[in-house]
This record gives structure tokens, C-alpha cells and sequence, in this order.
């Protein structure tokens, strides 16, 4: 089965689905053109996620939250702390050049035509 016949599977069948413009994501396109496998391309869609349950799209921690009323701070909601986890085991593993590929090309979108960025990227989205 042809890797965009599966990705269309994989977008009629998601609970979620998002539309994408023009030609989709970084990760969409590199699936497509078989430089990801399913696997990794669901794994770019689970950080996808963890950012988005983190809201980095939508503002930074504040910094000064407080509690109260037994309300824990916004800066140590759940999302973003499982975001922060797994940053941190990024950066154990593959170091801060491997969380900058990451960040860039499944959170901000960022293209590349470089080889060896897209072989690491689809290296580190393999899950052991």
C-alpha cells in the first residue's frame, strides 16, 4: 500500500482530523514522499499534540502564576509538563542539535531539502 493511500486512511480514520492548506506539513510531505514511515509519522502527530495540549502555540507560561484556592499555576499545567518530559529525554538522547530539528520541523514546519536532517528527523521519531 502506497504511503499516500495509508496517510489518507490515517486522516479519515483520526479522531481528530485538521485541515491542512496547500501542501500540509513538513511531516505530511516527508510521509508522502516516503522519508517517514506511518510510524513515525503518528509519533510526529502525538509531539503535535503534546504541544498543542501544551498551548505553545498559544502563549508562554506566566511566570508569576500563584495558586489559589487549591488551582495548581497555569505554567505547571499537565500538558506542558509532559511536553517538557519529552524535550528532556529528546536532549538526553540526541542532544540540542536533535530538540532544534525537532522543534523546527514538526512544531514550527519549517522545510528542509537537507538528507541528513530529514534521516536524524526520521531517526528520532522512531520509537525504541
Amino acid at each position: 500500500m502506497s504511503a499516500a493511500r495509508t496517510f489518507t486512511g490515517i486522516m479519515r480514520l483520526g479522531s481528530k482530523t485538521r485541515a491542512t492548506g496547500g501542501q500540509g506539513r513538513v511531516v505530511d510531505r516527508l510521509l508522502m514522499n516516503d522519508d517517514l514511515t506511518v510510524a513515525q509519522h503518528l509519533e510526529a502527530e502525538r509531539l503535535i499534540g503534546l504541544a498543542q495540549k501544551a498551548k505553545v502555540y498559544l502563549k508562554s507560561p506566566r511566570m508569576g502564576a500563584s495558586s489559589f484556592g487549591g488551582n495548581r499555576p497555569d505554567m505547571m499545567s499537565s500538558g506542558l509538563m509532559r511536553y517538557a518530559r519529552y524535550f528532556k529525554r529528546v536532549i538526553r538522547k540526541w542532544g540540542t542539535e536533535g530538540a532544534g530539528i525537532l522543534h523546527d520541523h514538526v512544531i514550527e514546519d519549517k522545510h528542509t531539502k537537507d538528507q541528513a536532517r530529514i534521516n536524524l528527523l526520521a531517526e528520532m521519531l522512531t520509537r525504541d
